[in-house]
């Protein structure tokens, strides 16, 4: 089974079956559930999962109560997505609901299942079998549960980590700070000249958020450290962006921004 017995399942009934029916069956209405947003295929496909960037840390309805005014300057230079929920409440939930597209289940992670994670499907492995290279960088210990294993299944075909770099760098109790592994990330997208796809998940918003800069909100308490350490990595995350804007490789690259749940 993949569930545990003790579950309550009525606890995650929201709605009367009848209402229920019809929100899914609305998903399966729109005349425009596939959207062309690209002229030409783009050569170089970077997604960045943002390490427990809520929504209450970003506050797209209010900008002026955000910790990430940062990431709100390029809301003009894509499309946003208002509307998207979170995908779980753990890191490893949420990876897989990204790249498989795989809900998440109540009391049950299914990355940490081998068995059942190398047959989910991914977008990864469609990149590749469409001829994109792929690599994953993570500053932490991919191992954690399980990731690397998934990883791979997913078609990542070059998984970068704390496992296999040795940089000088300011390292937290997760590994190397978002600086470092931006910097890491930004110079092997602008060094390769193949069609690829690169994610980079990020660290440093994690608890016990202690990064190495302060910034406006203080680190006296643990929401001011948490909120500190949104506006280190927002900067991390803007630097990247405007490099990245800056290189030849933005006007035939496609940037996803995204939380991990």
């Amino acid at each position: 089974s993949l569930f545990a017995d003790d579950i309550d399942f009525d606890a995650y009934n929201y709605y009367e079956p009848e209402e229920l029916e019809n929100h899914y069956n609305k998903s399966y209405e729109s005349p425009d559930s596939v959207i062309k947003i690209l002229d030409s295929k783009p050569k170089k496909i970077v997604f960045v999962i943002l390490e427990s960037f809520t929504a209450n840390a970003v506050q797209i309805e209010d900008p002026e109560k955000s910790v990430t005014k940062k990431l709100l300057e390029w809301n003009d230079d894509g499309i946003l997505f208002t509307q998207s929920y979170s995908n779980g409440d753990r890191s490893e939930k949420g990876i897989v609901s990204i790249f498989s597209s795989a809900p998440t289940m109540p009391g049950y992670s299914v990355m940490k299942d081998p068995k059942k994670s190398r047959k989910l499907p991914s977008v990864i492995a469609k990149l590749v079998d469409n001829g994109y290279k792929s690599s994953f960088y993570y500053g932490g210990d991919v191992n954690f549960s399980n990731m690397n294993s998934y990883l791979k299944h997913a078609g990542f075909q070059n998984i970068i980590s704390q496992n296999n770099l040795n940089m000088d760098c300011v390292e937290t109790k997760w590994g190397y700070h978002d600086e470092c592994m931006f910097n890491k990330f930004f110079n092997d997208i602008r060094a390769t000249n193949d069609t690829s796809v690169f994610a980079l998940f990020t660290l440093s918003s994690h608890e016990p958020y202690d990064v190495p800069v302060t910034g406006p909100y203080g680190i006296e308490t643990e929401m001011q450290r948490c909120q500190n350490s949104y506006y280190y990595t927002d900067s991390c995350l803007n630097d990247f962006l405007t490099k990245f804007k800056n290189s030849p490789d933005w006007e035939n690259s496609l940037v996803i921004l995204v939380s991990d749940h």
